[in-house]
Order: C-alpha cells, then structure tokens, then sequence
C-alpha cells in the first residue's frame, strides 16, 4: 500500500512539473510577442478621415461614361454592375464599431490592381486605407471571383462545347479536328521564399508559369496556373490534369473523323509550337531546315496560323490587364490566385463583346492580328495594336524530339490533307513559295 501511495504522489508531482513547464513556455512566449509588438498610434490614420476618397469620387464621376469606366476599370458600368452584384455576398464585410469599406469600393480597388497594376501602397494613399488593408481586399475579390464565376466562364470543356470548339477552328481558321491552341507564358514575380532556383527562368528572372488551352475567339478554355520559373512546356503539359484526362479518355474529347482523301480517322489535335512534344493529340510544326518539302512547308504554315490564336490571346492579357507588365509582389499562391482571377475576367468581359459597341469592345477592331489580301492576292498577317506595346516573354522553349510512330503518322496525314485540293486554302501555296514560311 505504500509503495502505492508513493506511485501517485510522484505521479501527480510529474503532472505538477509539466503543467508548470507548459505555463512557464506559454508565460515566455507572451512576454516575446508583447516585446515584438507594434503599438499603433492610431485606430485610424488621421489622414484617411473624410471618407469617401477622391479615388472613389472619380469612380463615381467616370460610372457616367462607359468610354472612361472602360480605359478606368477594363470594364463598362453595366458589365461592373453585374460582376458586383454576383460577388456581393463574398467580398462584404460587417462591422458595428465603424462603417466598413463597401463591397463595391472593395470591388473598385482589385480591379484598379488589376487593370493598371497599381501597387499596394499606391492604393493604400489613393483609397486612404491601410497598405495591409488593400492586400486583403484583392486577394479577398480574387478568391470570390474565381468561387463564382470559375466553373462559368473558365470550367473544364464539356462534350458539346469540345464539338463547338473543333467546328469554330475548322470554320475561322480552316483546321479541322482542332480543339485548341496551346502555350506557356511567364510572369515575372518577387522571388518566393525558400525555393531556391526552382522559379528562376531560363531569362534569367523569376517567374511562376501559365500554362493555357484557348479557343478560336480568344477566351481561355483549360489553364494550369502557378509552373515553376524552371520548368518547359513540354514538362508542364506532361504533367497537366489535360494531358491526363486525354490519356484515360476522360476528357470528353469530339472521336476520330474522316477527312477527305485521308485513309484513316484522324483524332481530335491541340496546336503547339516547338517547344511541346509531338503527341497523338498534340501537333507541333515541323523541325526548321532548309530541305524542309514544299509539303511540310505548308503544314507548318497552316499550323502557325491556327496556332497564332493563343499568341494574340496572350497579347489581349497583358495588354488589358497591366498588373502583368511588372513584378508580382507576394507569395506563389498569391500570385496564382491574382493572375486566375485575370484570365476569369478575360473571359467575361469576352463575353459581352458580341453586344456592345466596336469602341467598346474588349478587343476592339484591329487589336489583334488580321488577315488581308494584298495587291499579288496573297493573305498577309496584319499585326494588332497590342503588339506595338510590347508583351511578356513566353515560356521556355525545348520540347522533346523522341515522337511516337503513331503520332508521326497523323502529322504526315494532316500534311497531305493540307496538300490536297479537298484540304487546301486558295494562298498557301504563293505563301510558302514567297518565302514567308
């Protein structure tokens, strides 16, 4: 019994000890962060008093004109209305002490980052808020934004919209079985903490990568955001959902179809450059060289002009939404978050172009390349207005050279298709012979 006794004294004893460790950690901790803390000499800066701001007055001096809320915001007033009153709930905040920021103001704010890449400082002083503040704010819009407008306006391609896809590429740009252009871009970002090398680029920068699937009216239709700086095209799409999805057939994908004069099915493709491996469901031009047949030629150049899509798509990009002609500021995920919030509202200011006026438009007439017939009746590329700003580079070139047989094949018989009369355009021939290929 007393050796019993003596268990559960020492027991309890031990208990004791750890309890007061646990204190005594805690108790030490508490005494570090009130030594760490900052001690704010305000609620509120005196200088952001007078409430609402003069950013916010121009907002509401430009709501007035559609012309000025477009160059202000990207977007015309009908079009912000609406994202607003979709994303209302999500971006509101409720408080009782004070009055809060509105959700439209919080709106205004995100799409000022977005729009002209204004920096967080710079919106601090314009909205007079806190500089903390306004990174809440846009990474609290761009999470809304991709939660309710995601599956809408940039969800994964059903069946239907594949079919829609292949028919709006055989009819614009004369390439049947096409369901989408594919390409890399960097963004150039702050160097994120702890990765090393992983995100610096071949251009010596670092960047995080997109990787983008777009259709032949330049809205995006898969996008595998946030590729480390390092990596190439071909290794961002060997390791993509799409890429996946099309080997185990999940993807929905329109099924093999007769082309005139074609012996064989030939499957739906994606159009790539040179830096993606040559795939069953991935067409890239053939190598460069000067013994390159008058065959290949062709296909290479029917190819690009498919493939000139996603270029342009790009181009629009940048050139709409400026917070991508500078530095990202923030961690990976941030960043990620920023530029899927972007290419959402790519897609949904697209959407309205069909029923605002040409000045209106968000790729207005002229803005992206064109085609025309000059005096000899060839169809030269006119280059688009974004071009003569400058874009961010691509992703890095270098794709494998180690092709299937199979895939080998289908690019021969897209060749001879592209030959044939069945298959050919009235100017690729004096295209090619010019020397413009």
């Amino acid at each position: 019994m007393a050796k019993k006794a003596f268990r559960r004294k020492e027991k309890k004893a031990v208990l004791l000890g750890l309890r007061a460790l646990q204190l005594g950690i805690a108790l030490y901790r508490l005494l570090q962060w009130q030594q760490r803390r900052v001690i704010r000499r305000f609620s509120v800066k005196p200088s952001h008093y007078g409430r609402p701001s003069t950013e916010m007055l121009t907002y509401l001096k430009y709501r007035t004109d559609d012309v000025d809320m477009k160059q202000y915001l990207r977007l015309t007033t009908s079009q912000f209305d609406n994202l607003h009153s979709r994303i209302e709930d999500r971006i509101q905040k409720f408080a009782y002490h004070r009055f809060p920021i509105s959700s439209e103001e919080r709106l205004v704010i995100a799409l000022r980052h977005f729009a002209h890449g204004l920096s967080y400082p710079v919106l601090a002083q314009a909205f007079q808020i806190g500089a903390t503040t306004v990174r809440e704010i846009v990474n609290n819009v761009s999470q809304a934004i991709i939660d309710v407008l995601g599956n809408e306006f940039m969800g994964f391609p059903s069946e239907e919209r594949w079919k829609e896809i292949e028919s709006e590429f055989r009819d614009i740009w004369q390439f049947p079985m096409c369901v989408g252009a594919m390409d890399g871009k960097h963004f150039r970002c702050q160097a994120p903490n702890k990765t090393g090398s992983a995100f610096f680029n071949y251009k010596e920068y670092f960047s995080v990568v997109l990787l983008a699937l777009v259709d032949a009216h330049y809205r995006f239709t898969y996008v595998d955001i946030g590729g480390e700086g390092r990596q190439s095209d071909s290794s961002l799409y060997a390791g993509s959902d799409l890429r996946q999805a099309i080997q185990l057939e999940t993807a929905k994908l329109p099924p093999p179809a007769d082309l005139p004069g074609i012996p064989i099915q030939l499957p739906p493709v994606i159009v790539a450059d040179e830096g993606f491996g040559l795939d069953t469901n991935v067409m890239r031009p053939f190598s460069r060289s000067p013994t390159l047949s008058l065959r290949d030629r062709i296909f290479n150049y029917r190819l690009s002009r498919a493939r000139r899509i996603s270029e342009n798509t790009f181009g629009v990009l940048v050139n709409r939404w400026r917070l991508f002609r500078g530095e990202l500021i923030g961690t990976p995920a941030s960043c990620r978050r920023r530029i899927h919030a972007c290419l959402i509202l790519h897609n949904y200011v697209r959407s309205f172009d069909s029923s605002v006026h040409p000045y209106l438009r968000y790729i207005p007439p002229g803005f992206v390349d064109r085609e025309e017939d000059d005096d000899e009746g060839i169809r030269t590329v006119v280059p688009g207005e974004w071009r003569s700003s400058g874009v961010a580079p691509r992703s890095a070139p270098g794709g494998a050279h180690n092709f299937k047989a199979s895939a080998l094949k289908i690019r021969d018989h897209f060749a001879n298709y592209f030959e044939s009369p069945s298959g050919s355009v009235p100017w690729q021939l004096k295209m090619v012979l010019r020397g413009l290929i």
